[in-house]
C-alpha cells in the first residue's frame, strides 16, 4: 500500500472507527467501530479495493479485518500446470 493510499484509508477509518491498527507489510487492517456504521465504512472501504474478511460482533461494537486487494501484482501469483495425464479411479 504507497503512502496516499495508507493516509487515505487511515483517514476513512478514523471518521468512524474507536480503534484502527494498519499493517503496511500485509495490506491489511483491524477496525473497532460501532455497528451503525459498520456499513458506511465497508462501503467506503470497497471504493479503494478494501474488503471485509473477518467480522466479531460484539455488543454494540464490530471488530474487523480488512484486506487490500488491487494493490497485489500479477507477478506475485504463480501458476502451476495441470497435468493432463493423471488418472482418477
Amino acid at each position: 500500500m504507497n503512502q496516499i493510499s495508507v493516509s487515505l484509508v487511515r483517514s476513512i477509518c478514523e471518521e468512524f472507527c474507536d480503534c484502527v491498527l494498519i499493517d503496511d507489510q500485509n495490506l491489511s487492517l483491524l477496525v473497532y467501530v460501532k455497528k451503525r456504521f459498520h456499513q458506511p465504512l465497508v462501503s467506503r472501504l470497497a471504493q479503494l479495493g478494501v474488503v471485509e474478511v473477518f467480522k466479531n460482533k460484539q455488543k454494540n461494537k464490530i471488530v474487523g479485518l480488512y484486506q487490500v486487494l488491487h494493490d497485489m501484482e500479477s507477478d506475485d501469483i504463480s501458476w502451476e500446470e495441470e497435468d493432463d495425464d493423471i488418472d482418477f479411479m
